[in-house]
């Protein structure tokens, strides 16, 4: 007979895996609308760009399994602020936020140089 709390455990991961990468995009969200209230020439262009962090840090510490959660705040943060899904520099800050996920394996290796 099958254990019934194996299938049970596994769905709790998945719900932890689905929460964990909610929780993300949400901290990644509320860091680009604060760091995009630093813009000065356009309402998308800053100078500070405090998710460059949390998506670097979330990279090296959960691994390559939360860029969704990363590539739909991004995505969220950019339409919410000027309603347009694709531009020039949005293609740009998509490109940024898939830049992250470079640094993770020399620093994971221990190859960066530190």
């Amino acid at each position: 007979m099958a254990n019934p709390s194996f299938g049970l455990d596994r769905m709790n991961q998945s719900v932890r895996r689905v929460l964990l990468l909610f929780g993300l995009a949400a901290v990644y969200f509320v860091a680009a609308k604060l760091g995009l209230r630093f813009a000065y020439i356009n309402s998308s262009v800053t100078t500070v760009w405090p998710p460059a962090g949390i998506a670097l840090a979330g990279f090296v510490l959960l691994g390559y399994r939360v860029w969704p959660a990363i590539l739909g705040a991004a995505f969220l943060a950019n339409v919410t602020t000027t309603g347009a899904v694709l531009h020039r520099h949005r293609d740009r800050q998509y490109g940024r936020g898939i830049a992250r996920l470079l640094p993770r394996q020399p620093v994971r290796s221990g190859r960066a140089g530190l």
